[in-house]
């Protein structure tokens, strides 16, 4: 291949029970996401390997891919993160700048900030994620499943 010629761009495509396929070469692979490092920059170097765990390709960056793919894998890269799954909202406080949250996690208290313009996002399973100041995750696995005051706060933040 010379200088000029670009590999074509990886296709995912969302199967059965929403599980991520790639096709690659007119075959389509059941497959699973998993990203490799830095932890900071989830976007880059993601390892794309087959349900037997054998890598099948690693991607540099999603900012290569094209649309639906790109959605795809962004998506994935959400719901592989590590998250702390919260049981219970007891208070959400806007300041300057940032939103303080009391939550309870695995029965415990725990308090951490939002920035304002930083949104809790809605995956594709129905679960919520939120993104603290410091980079970590949270997590309301279904949000039906909340107390009434909990659903309530979390409503005025996701519509």
């Amino acid at each position: 291949m010379n200088k000029e010629e670009k590999k074509p761009s990886p296709k995912f495509i969302l199967g059965e029970n929403k599980k991520i396929h790639l096709v690659l070469n007119d075959r389509t692979i059941p497959v699973r996401i998993h990203p490799c490092f830095p932890w900071r920059d989830p976007g880059r170097f993601i390892s794309v390997c087959g349900i037997d765990g054998e890598e099948i390709l690693l991607i540099h960056a999603t900012k290569g891919l094209e649309g639906t793919s790109k959605q795809i894998l962004q998506q994935a890269l959400l719901e592989t993160r590590f998250t702390l799954t919260i049981d219970r909202i007891e208070n959400i406080k806007k300041e300057v700048e940032i939103r303080n949250w009391t939550v309870f996690v695995e029965h415990q208290k725990r308090t951490f900030q939002t920035e304002l313009d930083e949104w809790p996002q809605t995956l594709s399973n129905g679960s919520i994620l939120i993104r603290d100041v410091a980079g970590d995750f949270y997590c309301v696995q279904d949000p039906k499943k909340l107390d009434p005051k909990s659903k309530k706060l979390l409503g005025e933040m996701v519509g």
